[in-house]
C-alpha cells in the first residue's frame, strides 16, 4: 500500500472509531478504568503509523505500535485486549449491517432488471390487444398493475439508506400512512444506537405497525420507542382482536431482523396485540 491510500486507510479507521468511541467503551464496562485512553491510543498509533514511510502496510504499523505500547507498559494487556474486543465486535456488526444492506442492493436489482421487465410487457400486450379490438381481460391488467406497485415498493424498500434519525424516519413512516389510529411516541435522542441498530428498529416496529393496521382491526395503535444509553425498547400496541395462530413471513422477519443486531421481540395476544422490541445497546 502506498503512502497516500494508508493515510487515507488509517484516517477512515480513525474516524470510524471516533464515532463509535462512547459505544466501545461502554462496552468495556467491569474493565480496568484505561480502557477508554487505550481506545485514544488505538486511534492515534494507527494515524502515526499510517504516517511513517518504510513501505509497511497499515497491519503492519499496528502491529509494531501495539507490540512496542505494550512493551512499554505491559499492565496495559488487558484493557487493550478489553478495548480490542469491543471495537472488533462494533466492527463486525458494521460489516455485517453493510454487507446486508448490499445484497438487499443487488436483489434490489435483480426483481427491477428482470421481474419488472416481464411486467411491464405483459402489461404492454394486454393493452395492444384491447386496441386492437381483442378481448383485453381488465381483471389480468389490473393484477399486472397492482404487481408493479408493489414491485417498486418492495425495490425502494430493500434499497433504503440506513436510518441515523429513528424518530424522523417513524414520524415519516406514520405522516406516509395518514391512519388516524396511529400516536407515536419516541423518547431519547438516538446518540448511543448505531445506524444499524436504528436501520434494523425500523424495519422491525413499522412491519408490526402493518401488521396492526392489515390484520389487527384495531381502532387505536400506539408505538412508543426509547432508546437509552444502554436498551432500544420499542412497543407497538393495538386494541384490536389479539394475535393468534402460527407466526407467518412478515413475524419471523422482524425476529430475524431484531437478532442480527443482537436484540429480540417478543409477541402478546389477548385483549389486542403488543409487539415489544429490546435491543441492548452495551
Amino acid at each position: 500500500m502506498t503512502p497516500q491510500p494508508r493515510r487515507d486507510a488509517a484516517r477512515r479507521f480513525a474516524a470510524l472509531v471516533e464515532a463509535d468511541r462512547a459505544e466501545i467503551v461502554s462496552r468495556c464496562e467491569g474493565a480496568p478504568p484505561e480502557a477508554g485512553e487505550v481506545l485514544d491510543d488505538v486511534v492515534a498509533g494507527v494515524r502515526d503509523g499510517a504516517g511513517r514511510g518504510g513501505g509497511r502496510t497499515l497491519s503492519e504499523c499496528f502491529a509494531r505500535w501495539a507490540a512496542r505500547r505494550l512493551r512499554d507498559d505491559p499492565g496495559l494487556a488487558e484493557p487493550f485486549a478489553t478495548a480490542l474486543a469491543a471495537l472488533n465486535e462494533s466492527l463486525e456488526r458494521r460489516h455485517v449491517a453493510r454487507t446486508r444492506q448490499e445484497e438487499r442492493r443487488r436483489i434490489a436489482r435483480e426483481l427491477h432488471d428482470r421481474l419488472g421487465e416481464e411486467l411491464t410487457v405483459a402489461l404492454r400486450r394486454i393493452e395492444l390487444r384491447s386496441l386492437m379490438g381483442g378481448s383485453g381481460s381488465d381483471a389480468a391488467e389490473q393484477a399486472i398493475v397492482g404487481a408493479m406497485d408493489r414491485l417498486r415498493e418492495i425495490t425502494s424498500e430493500l434499497v433504503l439508506e440506513p436510518v441515523t434519525d429513528l424518530r424522523e424516519a417513524l414520524r415519516e413512516h406514520v405522516v406516509a400512512v395518514a391512519d388516524p389510529r396511529l400516536r407515536l411516541w419516541v423518547a431519547g435522542e438516538g446518540d448511543h444506537a448505531p445506524p444499524e441498530v436504528l436501520t434494523e428498529a425500523f424495519f422491525v416496529l413499522r412491519q408490526a405497525v402493518r401488521n396492526a393496521i392489515a390484520h389487527g382491526d384495531a381502532s387505536r395503535i400506539v408505538v412508543e420507542v426509547d432508546v437509552g444509553t444502554r436498551l432500544l425498547r420499542g412497543r407497538v400496541s393495538d386494541d384490536g382482536r389479539g394475535f393468534t395462530g402460527e407466526p407467518g413471513v412478515g413475524i419471523t422477519s422482524m425476529r430475524e431482523r431484531a437478532e442480527s443486531v443482537g436484540g429480540t421481540v417478543t409477541i402478546e395476544g389477548g385483549r389486542g396485540t403488543c409487539v415489544e422490541l429490546r435491543v441492548p445497546l452495551c
